[in-house]
């Protein structure tokens, strides 16, 4: 309330108070000039002068007062606009407040549980998930910058690669399986992980393509099902 309050008595309140004041002093200049300006004029008896000094007050005071009430209207209806557009404002940043706390809760449980990338152009890395940290042994001061590759496991075909960059770069989504290799887990029995792989353009509010993102699904259990292994060289 102490801001609303604050908000409505910084209108243009200057312009009624100022008002009186300026009529006090153009109101009686006005009046002596219209009398002089007559009776320089016409010569009139004093009774008839007075008349007409009455009648011109009169008039001129409530032509002033006219003008004085629709510039109070004004001023006014300034005043309801100000405060409706005050209202829509804290009623837009409260929304704004509680959407932005949505978000910020979804990307967490996003980043924490989704295997998740996201590189430039040339497959730098900008954005490691919390879950694709975990699975692979690396921390994201590890992986932010670095290619994407430190990821690749030997096993996996470099035609699959090829193939992968021909699809992103002709700005198409490329999905399979891929096998990629835990920090330190080359020879390892458990030092590598599966995934099912979405990788799509990225681009701007302008349209221009600025790096790539990747979706993954773990699905090492199902290939170890299957028979694969880490160090048997099986290509993903």
């Amino acid at each position: 309330m102490e801001s609303k309050k604050h908000f409505i008595y910084t209108t243009p309140q200057h312009i009624q108070d100022n008002t009186p004041k300026g009529i006090k002093i153009v109101f009686p200049i006005l009046v002596t000039w219209i009398i002089l300006t007559i009776t320089a004029l016409i010569p009139l008896p004093s009774y008839l002068l007075a008349t007409i000094t009455l009648v011109l007050t009169i008039i001129i005071y409530k032509f002033i007062s006219y003008i004085i009430e629709k510039e109070e209207t004004i001023i006014k209806e300034h005043k309801r606009i100000l405060n409706d557009f005050h209202d829509v404002f804290v009623n837009l940043s409260e929304e704004n407040k509680k959407l932005s706390g949505e978000l910020e809760a979804e990307f967490k449980d996003f980043d924490k549980y989704v295997i998740s990338s996201k590189t430039d152009l040339f497959g730098r890395i900008t954005y490691a998930s919390t879950a694709l940290c975990e699975i692979s042994g690396y921390s994201q001061e590890e992986m932010l910058g670095k290619p994407h590759n430190i990821l690749r496991h030997p096993d996996m075909p470099s035609s699959a690669f090829r193939d992968m960059w021909n699809t992103i770069e002709d700005d198409r989504v490329w999905a399979g399986e891929v096998k990629n290799l835990k920090k330190n887990g080359l020879g390892k029995e458990d030092g590598c992980y599966w995934v099912n792989a979405i990788i799509s353009p990225i681009y701007d509010y302008e349209g221009n393509k600025i790096g790539y993102n990747s979706i993954r699904q773990n699905i090492t259990n199902k290939k170890m099902l299957q028979g694969c292994k880490c160090n048997d060289g099986n290509e993903g």
